[in-house]
């Protein structure tokens, strides 16, 4: 029987190269990643948005490089989330709608009573008219006498006198006296006396000028004979002054 010889021959250099950069090329991620020197890796080597861990460790991965919302809190070292400085207020924002107005609120309870205030001293009492001052004023009276009584009319002080005083009567037109030195639209009296200014009178008859109290101190009562079935009316002012 004869023998067949098989000859094996050595690969050629470029068979070899061929098989390394086949193995390399199959292989080559593992291979680069036992093979990459230390901080080899930069910005432009990483893809877009790709990384999603803890290798941000310098500036070599930018936030582009980033996937939004991918990191954590604890994906970075500590004190590398500390914020910068505050930057300027920015304008303010305009003025919102008002609010609806809210319900009213329960009535309280009622305070307690306050202390009661003391009560002032009593005004003067006037006992008499100061001496010399003046009290004036107006009278009238009219109507229709029948028969019986006159009419009469009475003046009275809103304050009293010390004594009472002298009575005049001016007739309508009458001239002015010491005593009574006014009109019927001035009256005037000198200290003591009480003048009667008539500025009206229809009765036909002269007024007197009566003091049937207390001698005229609180007031005086005007009277005329007035005839019966006879109209009359009397008007007129007076003063009286205090002694």
């Amino acid at each position: 029987m004869k023998r067949i010889r098989i000859r094996v021959r050595r690969p050629s250099p470029a068979l070899a190269v061929g098989l390394v950069a086949l193995i390399v090329a199959l292989g080559g991620t593992s291979y680069a990643a036992i093979t990459l020197p230390k901080n080899s890796v930069g910005s432009k080597q990483i893809k877009p948005k790709s990384v999603t861990g803890s290798d941000i460790a310098s500036n070599a991965i930018t936030g582009a490089k980033v996937k939004d919302g991918s990191l954590r809190a604890k994906d970075f070292a500590a004190g590398q989330l500390t914020g910068g400085a505050a930057g300027p207020a920015g304008p303010a924002g305009p003025a919102g709608p008002a609010g609806t107005i809210g319900t009213t609120g329960p009535k309280g309870a009622t305070g307690a009573t306050g202390t009661a205030g003391t009560t002032g001293p009593a005004g003067p009492v006037v006992t008499a008219l100061p001496s010399g001052t003046t009290l004036r004023g107006f009278y009238t009276y009219a109507g229709h006498k029948t028969t019986g009584y006159s009419p009469t009319n009475q003046i009275s002080f809103p304050f009293p006198l010390a004594s009472g005083p002298t009575t005049n009567v001016i007739g309508v037109g009458g001239a002015s006296t010491a005593a009574c030195p006014g009109t019927g639209t001035n009256p005037q009296a000198t200290a003591g006396n009480v003048c009667v200014y008539e500025t009206r009178n229809d009765s036909g008859s002269t007024m007197s000028v009566l003091t049937p109290v207390a001698s005229g101190r609180f007031g005086v009562q005007l009277f005329a004979s007035v005839a019966d079935n006879t109209d009359y009316e009397f008007d007129g002012s007076w003063a009286v002054t205090a002694p």
